[in-house]
């Protein structure tokens, strides 16, 4: 994991189906906290573990979508459908 900075982008799992894109807004020593409270009121996750890198948060956005697609998966047996929204992507 490369060393975070504020403002750093990070691509953030919500709810096992959706991944937004968030910034860094403060840096901790086990975690860092996103840049946009309202998101974290809105999907209930305020603080991100460095534990969780590439688990349920990450630097690349490919790497989100690929988690997304095994999550998926996992769930129903099947493949599905990166469906991007802007700072925002989902799978149906």
């Amino acid at each position: 994991m490369r060393k975070l900075k504020i403002g750093t982008r990070v691509y953030c799992l919500y709810k096992g189906n959706s991944v937004l894109e968030e910034r860094v807004g403060y840096i901790g020593q086990t975690g860092f906290i996103i840049e946009n409270l309202q998101d974290a009121k809105d999907y209930g996750n305020l603080e991100w573990s460095y534990n969780c890198y590439n688990k349920s948060w990450f630097t690349n956005s490919e790497k989100a979508k690929q988690k997304l697609k095994e999550i998926y998966k996992n769930l129903y047996g099947r493949e599905g459908k990166i469906l991007d929204c802007g700072t925002w992507f989902t799978i149906k």
